[in-house]
């Protein structure tokens, strides 16, 4: 393989493994969001908290919406 070939196909693996592991970080923020949406959920209702406080409180802290929010509870009451 020539010089010019073998650069190219560096630079190529070395941009692969850029996107990967930026695609892998953006996958892994994305499940911590989740689970930290579900935690507050959990904690929330362990607090005694009301469905309309949990609601608000994960419109303005995750900056959900409403429909949004309602999925997560849901999700979680479906496991408890």
């Amino acid at each position: 393989m020539c010089n010019l070939s073998q650069g190219v196909l560096e630079l190529g693996l070395k941009e692969g493994l850029e996107k990967g592991l930026e695609r892998g970080r953006a996958e892994g923020r994305a499940e911590e969001r989740k689970e930290n949406i579900l935690k507050t959920i959990r904690i929330s209702r362990k607090f005694h908290a009301s469905e309309e406080e949990i609601l608000q409180q994960l419109m303005e802290e995750f900056s959900l919406t409403e429909q949004e929010a309602r999925t997560y509870m849901a999700a979680v009451s479906k496991t408890i």
